[in-house]
C-alpha cells in the first residue's frame, strides 16, 4: 500500500481542483478567521449549558426552532459576530 502525505480537508479540496476559485478565497479567509481552540471551547460551553438546561414538560408541545436555532449572523469590524437565542454574543476569530 501506498498513503498521500497527510492534509487537511480543505487542502484536500482545494487541491482537487472543483472549488471555484471564488469560494475556495472565501473558504480560506473564513479558515485564517477561525480560531480552533476557542471554537470548541465555545461548542462544549454551548453544549454544558443545553445539557443544564429544563428539560420539556411531558405532554406539552414545544418548537425549539423559536428557541435554540434563532441565529443572526452579522459583520464587526474583523469579527463575525454571532447570536443565538440561548446565550448573549460571542465575537469569533
Amino acid at each position: 500500500r501506498s498513503f498521500d502525505l497527510p492534509q487537511a480537508p480543505f487542502d484536500r479540496l482545494c487541491a482537487s481542483g472543483t472549488l471555484p476559485p471564488s469560494r475556495q478565497a472565501e473558504l480560506a479567509r473564513l479558515r485564517q478567521a477561525t480560531n480552533p481552540r476557542l471554537l470548541n471551547d465555545e461548542i462544549h460551553a454551548r453544549l454544558a449549558r443545553l445539557r443544564q438546561s429544563r428539560p420539556a414538560q411531558p405532554g406539552a408541545s414545544q418548537d425549539v426552532r423559536k428557541t435554540l436555532f434563532r441565529t443572526t449572523l452579522q459583520h464587526q469590524d474583523a469579527f463575525l459576530t454571532v447570536t443565538l437565542s440561548i446565550d448573549g454574543t460571542v465575537n469569533l476569530r
